[in-house]
Order: structure tokens, then C-alpha cells, then sequence
């Protein structure tokens, strides 16, 4: 962790992070939950919290994590296998 992210104070997501209540924040907050399904970002953001600050293993964060990447990859291999027939 840099030193600036040290000195910065902390989020109320993050303080919920930490004392272990976000993903009930989440789940429980019509709104939030809102902003969670649809807003990229923020999803990552959250998830990135939830991964940081559980004290246990978060099984769903990590699927969703694994998913996502897996996604990506998936996205990239397609196109440039697009691209090494075109190239040959």
C-alpha cells in the first residue's frame, strides 16, 4: 500500500468493509444495490473492498472476480484468434 493511500481517510464503504458489513449494505440497500448491478465501476470497486478487508474467504467475490477475468480473456483470445487468421 502507497504511502498516500495510508495517509487518505477512509470511505464509508470502506468502514463497512472493514468491520464486515458491506455486502449486507449492499443487499439490503434498494439503491445501492441498484448502483451495484448496473455501474461497472462501482461494482469493482466494492468487490475490490470485499476482497481486501474479509477477514474469510469470500466465495462469491471470488467467482465473480474469476468470472469476470475469465470473460475478458475469453473476449481477447476470440478477437485475436480473428486476427492471426486474417494475418496468415
Amino acid at each position: 500500500m502507497s504511502k498516500l493511500n495510508k495517509l487518505r481517510p477512509k470511505t464509508f464503504f470502506e468502514e463497512l468493509a472493514i468491520d464486515e458489513h458491506l455486502r449486507e449494505y449492499i443487499d439490503t440497500n434498494e439503491t445501492i444495490l441498484k448502483r451495484y448491478k448496473s455501474d461497472i465501476t462501482f461494482r469493482n470497486e466494492m468487490l475490490n473492498l470485499l476482497y481486501i478487508h474479509s477477514k474469510d474467504f469470500q466465495e462469491d467475490v471470488e467467482k465473480t472476480i474469476l468470472t469476470e477475468i475469465s470473460e475478458a480473456l475469453s473476449y481477447f483470445s476470440d478477437n485475436t484468434q480473428q486476427w492471426n487468421k486474417n494475418s496468415q
